[in-house]
């Protein structure tokens, strides 16, 4: 059976601001001529936000007095968090369960909101099921006091040891718990309290035997938060492993190849986009050139035909087609006047990717003797 502690010390404790996060607030206890206990240790709240008039997360922490638990062993306890309704807290929405988090034991055990209800009061009991680590809450729409209540298989809770009580009131489900609509900055009181072994029972007349309060401090325009900025530049860079590709000599016998590599590096977050163009065919001068490979090709020894690939066949289909090696089956598509796709990136930033190009060329017994050249214009844009 648990006890009552026999005497009231009086005592007055300091008020102590504890920041966390944004804001989290330490507090002392209240003295009472009543015969109760205090809850032990102290208690806080730290809210997400200390804004007059704005939806707040709270993370709500106390320990009950020395030997004191929470469980069903004889009658069953409820606790409450109870917060301040005259031109205080104002809450509105439908509460669900995952509206609310709750832990025992300096947060070793984890317990499971499996049921909530709500109305005005009065209204301090729920359907908590039977199962251990189970509990509920029932929540008073105008006083806003929310009733904790455990399951009938409740195993109790270990003695001196903190509670920490989660209320989403402003990222959970669809409850809001919205803090004063102040005219000057102010505090307002939230009382904790146990309903310890009462045979009401609690969950009928919630009798309040060990309890404590903590004032929360509430901020007209708050300057509680403060807003960093910063600026990154965009950035791109296209590095080419050379600026000349020399195919050699061309024989009937063979295919001609050689190889080079783009790289590309940005900080764009939607990845990058590489592409080339040619400014006109392989040729020595306008009616004598070597002819396009056909799209989605193959060069062929002793068959004229000119073409590239690419070996990025991971973030594509690219307008340039996939050849992993550049060897043996010379896979091709032609060189355009128009902008083709060669390598790219759908996410980024990308540190450096290397493309390897492979460029082959292959000629027949009435391909014009002389010399072959055009020009490529490579550009890589960023996707910001």
């Amino acid at each position: 059976m648990k006890r009552l502690l026999k005497k009231i010390t009086y005592r007055f404790f300091n008020l102590t601001l504890m920041i966390v996060l944004l804001v989290g607030m330490m507090f002392g206890f209240t003295n009472s001529v009543q015969a109760t206990a205090y809850l032990a240790g102290s208690m806080s709240d730290t809210m997400t936000n200390i804004r007059d008039n704005t939806a707040a997360d709270h993370s709500i922490r106390w320990t009950l007095p020395s030997g004191i638990n929470f469980d069903v062993t004889g009658n069953t306890d409820t606790m409450r968090v109870d917060f301040d309704d005259t031109s205080g807290f104002t809450q509105s929405g439908t509460w669900q369960t995952t509206d609310f988090t709750l832990t025992a034991n300096n947060g070793a055990r984890t317990l499971t909101v499996i049921a909530v209800d709500q109305s005005a009061a009065p209204n301090i009991d729920c359907a908590a099921g039977v199962t251990d680590d189970e509990v509920c809450i029932a929540v008073e729409t105008d006083t806003h006091i929310f009733t904790i209540k455990p399951s009938s298989g409740f195993t109790a809770t270990t003695a001196d040891q903190y509670f920490v009580f989660g209320i989403l009131g402003a990222s959970g489900g669809t409850g809001v718990l919205t803090n004063p609509n102040v005219g000057a900055d102010g505090n307002f009181v939230t009382t904790l309290a146990e309903c310890d072994e009462d045979a009401g029972p609690c969950t009928t007349t919630f009798t309040s035997t060990h309890s404590g309060s903590l004032a929360v401090d509430i901020e007209l325009n708050s300057t509680d938060q403060v807003t960093v900025s910063a600026t990154v530049d965009p950035s791109i860079t296209l590095t080419l492993s050379t600026n000349a590709i020399n195919l050699g000599t061309l024989a009937t016998g063979s295919v001609s190849s050689q190889t080079m590599t783009s790289l590309t590096a940005t900080n764009a977050v939607g990845g990058y986009s590489s592409t080339l163009l040619e400014n006109n065919d392989l040729r020595i001068d306008g009616s004598n050139n070597i002819d396009d490979v056909g799209i989605a090709g193959t060069i062929d020894a002793g068959t004229e035909e000119y073409g590239m690939s690419t070996d990025d066949g991971t973030d594509g289909p690219f307008d340039i087609i996939t050849d992993a090696d550049c060897a043996s089956v010379f896979n091709a598509d032609p060189i355009t006047a128009t902008a083709q796709t060669y390598a790219g990136d759908t996410s980024g930033p990308v540190a450096g990717e290397t493309t390897t190009l492979c460029f082959a060329a292959s000629i027949n017994a009435t391909t014009a003797a002389g010399s072959y050249t055009h020009t490529l214009t490579f550009v890589t844009t960023g996707i910001f």
